[in-house]
């Protein structure tokens, strides 16, 4: 991108008025000259935050300060590059020239947008319809109130012939429904039929995808999430992000969850920083995403052996991010839902609260088998490799490695060697390309930290491709349904 002259800078400043634009997030009164409101960067009772009339911001508390472009930077975790672009975008100021192949990938994904916007009404619509019971009663069962599901504008998949018929009254095609990844491969069925529907949303808080769970006995499998699409890529979204990213913030800490009801139950509970991935491993850029908005992680697990190694994965990618991060382990055979409607949210406060540094906790429960064999405490050690060598030179790799080295029963020096080898070996393994399979939109679980890696963003459309007009064109033929 071209770079934005101090001409283009001042201009989007005159343009957005910014005790407005920090008036969408944060609710500011008058103060004399100034506007004054609770700060967004720190948690705090009386108002220190102010907004001045020559367009600068100050916080008396924890003395954040800077104008326009660092409110917007700081809030919503973007580079000086995407604060231009965005903010520049929104008050109509162009700042590059964008080619006829860029134009035609905004315009895709502003239809994909609006195409999920309408898509999600009619979910919404019908989990509070007669036909939603069903989803109500399972949210009731599960002791999700109404109101978390309205706030969390939860759905319901409804009926796929309904839900077509929807779409030609809204003038959204076939084809664009497909491109959305709402629907099978020949059109025929929308994925989230009678299914619970959860919104997954980017930064900006936009529905760019949907998780969706089964709510009968049938053999379909639990989970189902959109299909891969210009605005959906599991490998860099979270569910939960868009509301969560005040709180994290503010506490500038997240929690990591496993999946979508374990992150409404720490909501329930108060932990309103938690958040999920998408029936996927915990990937770098999720943890890279996080790490523009908190400097602590915990990671809450399963109390048993697979939940605990299930974590490695993710510990491992927030560590390399720079997180300070931590572990809770529930207590076994329960997960965050289960302890809460058992104990009660304090129960499950308390776990989060006395989580322990990560690699610490990881070597401790590793080895905590005094009869292990020699193969065990060999295996353990490679599993512990990676979140070891994740703190990079200095102390705190130095120091794990001592205590590990202590539990395997060799020196610190062969134990170096071998975590160099098992390391190599995971990198050569990681150079080998993909075996080349079918895409499966289908998951059996709604979240977890390891797992099969998605496949990567779609090519970009060739040229000559045509865009679907959402609200121009007549109402589509051609959906004619098979029977289901």
């Amino acid at each position: 991108m071209a770079k934005a002259d101090e001409g283009t800078i001042e201009e989007i400043k005159q343009r957005i008025d910014l005790a407005e634009y920090i008036g969408r997030y944060v609710k500011l009164s008058k103060q004399g000259r100034d506007m004054a409101g609770l700060c967004p960067f720190h948690g705090e009772k009386t108002p220190s935050f102010t907004v001045s009339p020559k367009g600068f911001f100050y916080c008396f508390g924890c003395h954040a300060k800077g104008d326009l472009f660092k409110f917007a930077m700081d809030f919503h975790g973007w580079g000086f590059g995407e604060a231009v672009r965005t903010l520049g975008t929104e008050c109509g100021v162009k700042i590059e020239k964008i080619s006829p192949a860029q134009q035609k990938r905004i315009k895709e994904q502003d239809d994909l947008i609006k195409t999920n916007e309408i898509a999600h009404a009619y979910f919404i619509n019908a989990l509070w319809a007669p036909e939603g019971q069903k989803a109500r009663e399972y949210l009731e069962s599960r002791g999700i109130p109404a109101k978390l599901a309205r706030d969390y504008k939860l759905g319901f998949g409804g009926k796929s012939h309904e839900f077509f018929e929807y779409l030609k009254q809204k003038n959204v095609s076939p084809d664009l429904a497909t491109r959305a990844g709402f629907l099978n491969e020949d059109k025929t069925r929308c994925l989230f039929d009678s299914r619970l529907v959860f919104p997954i949303d980017n930064d900006q808080k936009r529905t760019v995808g949907f998780g969706a769970r089964r709510l009968d006995g049938e053999k379909h499998l639990k989970y189902i999430n959109t299909r891969d699409s210009k605005l959906f890529n599991k490998s860099n979204l979270l569910y939960g992000w868009g509301s969560a990213q005040e709180f994290i913030r503010v506490k500038k800490r997240v929690l990591v969850v496993e999946g979508y009801t374990d992150v409404l139950a720490c909501v329930r509970a108060g932990l309103k920083d938690a958040v999920a991935s998408l029936g996927t491993a915990f990937t770098d850029e999720h943890a890279k995403q996080v790490s523009r908005l908190a400097k602590t992680a915990v990671v809450l697990l399963d109390g048993d052996a697979a939940g605990i190694r299930a974590s490695y994965g993710a510990a491992e990618k927030l560590i390399r991010a720079k997180l300070k991060t931590n572990v809770a382990a529930l207590p076994a055979g329960e997960d965050p839902d289960s302890l809460l409607s058992k104990q009660g949210p304090d129960a499950l406060k308390a776990v989060v609260e006395e989580a322990r540094p990560a690699a610490e906790y990881f070597i401790e429960v590793a080895f905590s088998d005094s009869s292990m064999s020699i193969e065990d405490r060999v295996e353990a050690a490679a599993e512990l490799a990676p979140v070891i060598d994740a703190y990079g030179e200095g102390l705190s790799r130095d120091l794990y490695l001592d205590q590990l080295s202590q539990k395997v029963g060799v020196s610190v020096e062969k134990l170096q060697k071998h975590v160099g080898e098992v390391l190599a070996k995971k990198k050569n393994k990681a150079k080998k390309p993909p075996r080349r399979t079918a895409s499966k939109p289908e998951n059996d679980e709604p979240g977890g930290f390891e797992d099969a890696p998605p496949p990567p963003f779609e090519e970009p459309p060739p040229e000559g491709f045509e865009e679907e007009q959402i609200q121009q064109k007549p109402a589509p033929t051609g959906f004619e349904l098979k029977a289901l």
